[in-house]
């Protein structure tokens, strides 16, 4: 199942509105309360958020969605669900965890041997050679991959632009640039689903290209995008962005190498 992406939405509220708006204070409410909270009805959150029931809708339909009940749907599904690897692990485990933690890290790292990761890296750097402007983006922990490729590679690649907070990535997605490569990391794979409602659709931008690294092992390239990298090792637990700091820093070493062959030839 893919990571809902409520929190994102939450954290966008949060780095576009006033502090001190009615709208700020339910986000904040709602993400230091997200583990515990009892009910997800408009009564009940209207209380926990000391605002009234019409200001819950009026959040609901500031972060997307066509009322309150398709709010609700996200909602019921917003408490966390970390840890579930972790205790399988625990549970399954031989007298030394170490040993057992370390091998199923190995297995996890079959990724890189898969051929169509393989291809599908190459062409990504391949693409990254061509363009003159690229943008990294992410949210969350993807974010803190997508940042530190750009400072990785800025300094023989100018401009190289990494984009992380909801309100600039969704601005950027509703305005694509022509001539610009596009880099998404995505845990879940649902990114595009965050900033586009159902009924909107991304329109390219001439010349452009789009490409997403995801480790969902369903996520299946999509219309929009001109190229997928999935390392399919899952979203949860001790999973959550290893592959994705793998791949980001295999793309980077082998950046480096073609740039330092072309300059040795």
């Amino acid at each position: 199942m893919a990571r809902n992406p409520l929190i994102v939405k939450l954290w966008g509220v949060l780095e576009s509105e006033d502090p001190n708006s009615v709208n700020a204070q339910i986000a904040k409410i709602l993400i230091k309360n997200r583990r515990n909270m009892e009910h997800t009805s408009s009564t009940y959150l209207a209380k926990l958020c000391n605002v009234s029931k019409p200001s819950i809708s009026r959040f609901s339909r500031i972060l997307g969605y066509e009322n309150f009940f398709d709010f609700r749907v996200d909602l019921k599904r917003y408490v966390p669900n970390r840890g579930r690897r972790f205790t399988a692990m625990i549970e399954g485990a031989s007298d030394n965890l170490f040993d057992n933690y370390t091998d199923y890290i190995y297995k996890n790292l079959s990724f890189l041997n898969d051929a169509d990761f393989r291809q599908s890296v190459q062409e990504l750097v391949a693409d990254m050679r061509t363009y003159a402007t690229i943008y990294f983006m992410g949210n969350m922990q993807s974010g803190n991959t997508a940042m530190e490729m750009e400072y990785q590679l800025c300094s023989v690649k100018p401009d190289i632009i990494a984009l992380n907070g909801y309100s600039r990535q969704k601005e950027l997605l509703h305005n694509l640039k022509p001539d610009v490569l596009y880099v998404i990391f995505s845990v879940s794979g649902d990114y595009l689903k965050i900033y586009f409602r159902e009924d909107e659709k991304l329109e390219k931008a001439k010349g452009s290209k789009i490409w997403m690294i995801t480790s969902e092992p369903t996520a299946q390239k999509a219309a929009e995008l001109d190229g997928l990298i999935n390392t399919k090792t899952g979203h949860e637990g001790e999973d959550t962005t290893i592959s994705q700091e793998i791949t980001a820093n295999l793309i980077t070493t082998l950046y480096f190498r073609q740039l330092y062959d072309k300059n040795v030839k």
